[in-house]
């Protein structure tokens, strides 16, 4: 049911959540499920930052951009109080433009402080 109600693509998702930085590109995302409803959580950086976009799965509307994190290697994979990328729910890798890269996918993880449910 809940899938269901998932109308936006994740690529059209993507290019949403990297359009609120400036030079944004997104490093990571997935469809997660927060508050009952599908939403699409994105990791986008400017090359100096990290932040954590939430975009409407349904409707493609940002819910929620955090402010920015400095790029380290913790605020990519998590760890010790970082604002790590992984959360509950089906992530993908996002391929580097121009890179002939496949689509990785995992299942598990954390959601991030920012975005606690």
């Amino acid at each position: 049911m809940i899938l269901s109600s998932v109308k936006i693509q994740f690529v059209t998702a993507a290019g949403t959540a990297a359009g609120q930085v400036t030079g944004g590109q997104v490093l990571s995302g997935g469809l997660v499920v927060m508050h009952g409803s599908p939403v699409y959580a994105f990791k986008v950086t400017d090359g100096k930052s990290v932040y954590s976009v939430i975009v409407d799965a349904g409707n493609g509307s940002v819910l929620k951009t955090s402010q920015g994190h400095p790029l380290t290697l913790s605020s990519l994979i998590g760890g010790m109080g970082g604002h790590g990328m992984m959360m509950h729910g089906h992530m993908g890798m996002i391929k580097p433009s121009g890179s002939t890269a496949k689509w990785q996918h995992s299942t598990s993880g954390t959601t991030p402080s920012d975005f606690q449910e």
